[in-house]
């Protein structure tokens, strides 16, 4: 049963400003470009087995509701599994020593 995944604006937003360091001030564009095809990859795992990947229990916490993450080169992809409509919210994507207790329910805001 494959689920569909929506990613929050602002995930996008921070994706775009994370790869345009990357590209332009670290002067790595390809690292940029893989950084791109990695989440392409994770997400395409997640489409077909939404809990392949571990439960995160600090968002968890901090959301209230079960949070999943997947390690992403340096950074942490969050996610929630909606089974009821078979899809799948990605709303943050963290640096690997981003604390996530700063996220919030309205972090799921489309």
């Amino acid at each position: 049963m494959t689920y569909r995944i929506r990613v929050v604006p602002a995930l996008t937003e921070r994706l775009g400003e994370i790869t345009t360091y990357i590209r332009d001030d670290l002067g790595l564009p390809k690292s940029a470009s893989m950084l791109y095809d990695d989440l392409e990859a994770k997400f395409a795992v997640i489409e077909e087995f939404p809990r392949a990947y571990m439960v995160d229990k600090d968002a968890s916490r901090a959301i209230g509701e079960e949070i999943r993450g997947v390690s992403i080169r340096s950074f942490k992809l969050l996610y929630w599994i909606d089974d009821a409509e078979q899809t799948v919210l990605a709303f943050a994507i963290l640096f690997r020593g981003e604390d996530p207790k700063a996220l919030s329910k309205n972090t799921f805001l489309l």
